[in-house]
């Protein structure tokens, strides 16, 4: 009777161990997805931080490159502008040069004319 009872009681605590360690099994596999889990969504989000930057630093690099074409396009506006005074400048300082030209012309042509009319008239009297 009292194997009986020891028997019993040694089948009941196997039972119980066998409860905690298939527990303790549940528990660990639990634990080990939770732990990929956290592992992959921290994974997951270092991806898309890194993305992230990424696209950042490719807008930053755009916005260079559009500020860099603005200059530019500034700069060849102000070298077309300086290049269209200087042709303008050019035009009017030919013009200027022709204006003397005729004043001049026109000088020695009335001269002349004073001289050709005085000589004329010193001969008719």
């Amino acid at each position: 009777m009292l194997r009986l009872k020891i028997m019993a009681i040694t089948t009941i605590n196997q039972a119980i161990i066998t409860g905690m360690v298939v527990t303790t099994i549940i528990t660990m596999v639990i634990t080990t997805i939770i732990t990929v889990t956290a592992a992959t969504t921290v994974t997951i989000t270092t991806t898309m931080v890194t993305t992230i930057i990424t696209m950042v630093t490719i807008t930053t690099i755009m916005a260079i490159i559009t500020i860099t074409m603005v200059t530019m396009a500034i700069i060849m506006t102000m070298v077309i502008i300086t290049i269209i005074q200087a042709i303008t400048t050019g035009i009017i300082t030919i013009a200027t040069t022709t204006d003397i030209m005729v004043g001049i012309t026109t000088t020695i042509w009335q001269m002349m004319r004073t001289i050709f009319t005085g000589m004329v008239t010193i001969t008719t009297v």
